[in-house]
């Protein structure tokens, strides 16, 4: 069972031969106070150290697509008379008659949407497809974790991270198109490429950065403690030896005295490596140039053509 984040803070104390404070949280004692920064600096640290299991999630969404009627006019930005607009905002790319590549929604208002670019061509009562290219991140989104992401109504894997110079390049070279859906990260928001124009289910696996808990058994929800019951997802060692560690750092820094290279980074090595290791299961590593293949995988197995 987790240890609370008072528990622990006594451990660590103990071990030091200071004495154990009864409360953390709201303890104005600057021992406490420092043990509480301490604590909550090594756990945000340790959280982005590694990709630990439990925080490790999966995130799922469907895009999203509308089709309305309007009228476009050469040269202007504005989709007039629309059959609705209902759902749209700046998140949406647009496809039709006279819009360019590339061109996303402005505002939407009454009859009119106005866009990035202008028509080139006019045109009445024509349809337009709107799809939806950026989605908001789950939230505690801390980091992708690379290969997971995966367009499942097509059992496909998306294309990406796409670099800044990728991504420009599709939306706006000759060849724009393909069946694969590329993402990238922008502005915190999960970014696809080329609009669907269908609900398609995608998921991705990320990092979250919730370490903390408000018990041992419930969900992570917290980046920071803030009361002596919270919990957290590390192990309970590496947690006391870490704050100890940073503590003694701490002390010697404020003596003006710098800390051996191997314990500068604030982590005590070995228990971490250890706490790394016995975190989830490793795959094989084969000491041969090529390993053998017993079950059906990515390398061996077409993604289509079977018949």
């Amino acid at each position: 069972m987790a240890q609370t984040l008072l528990q622990i803070c006594q451990q660590a104390s103990r071990e030091m031969g200071i004495s154990a404070p009864a409360t953390i949280i709201g303890n104005t004692d600057l021992y406490a106070v420092q043990l509480l920064n301490l604590f909550n600096g090594l756990g945000q640290d340790l959280a982005r150290e590694y990709d630990w299991q439990g925080l490790t999630r999966e995130h799922s969404f469907s895009t999203e697509f509308y089709s309305y009627t309007g009228d476009s006019t050469t040269g202007s930005t504005s989709l007039l008379n629309m059959s609705s607009i209902a759902s749209l905002d700046t998140t949406f790319m647009i496809e039709g008659t006279g819009v360019p590549e590339d061109t996303f929604v402005v505002s939407a208002a009454v009859t009119t949407v106005v866009m990035t670019r202008e028509a080139t061509s006019t045109s009445v009562t024509s349809t337009y497809t709107f799809s939806k290219v950026q989605y908001s991140l789950p939230s505690g989104f801390d980091r992708l974790i690379d290969r997971t992401q995966w367009d499942k109504s097509n059992n496909w894997p998306m294309v990406g991270p796409a670099s800044p110079q990728g991504w420009q390049w599709i939306k706006s070279g000759a060849i724009a198109g393909g069946p694969r859906v590329r993402f990238r990260v922008i502005r915190n928001l999960f970014q696809i490429y080329p609009p669907l124009g269908s609900e398609n289910f995608m998921r991705f696996e990320y990092v979250s950065a919730f370490w903390g808990a408000t018990s041992a058994s419930a969900a992570p929800t917290l980046s920071t403690l803030t009361a002596d019951t919270d919990t957290n997802i590390f192990p309970d060692r590496l947690m006391v030896e870490g704050l100890k560690l940073r503590w003694r750092t701490d002390r010697m820094m404020a003596k003006d005295r710098h800390p051996p290279k191997d314990i500068a980074s604030g982590f005590p090595i070995r228990i971490l490596d250890i706490s790394k290791a016995n975190d989830a299961g490793s795959p094989d590593l084969s000491m041969v140039p090529r390993a053998g293949r017993v079950l059906i995988d990515s390398s061996n197995a077409p993604e289509g053509d079977y018949g």
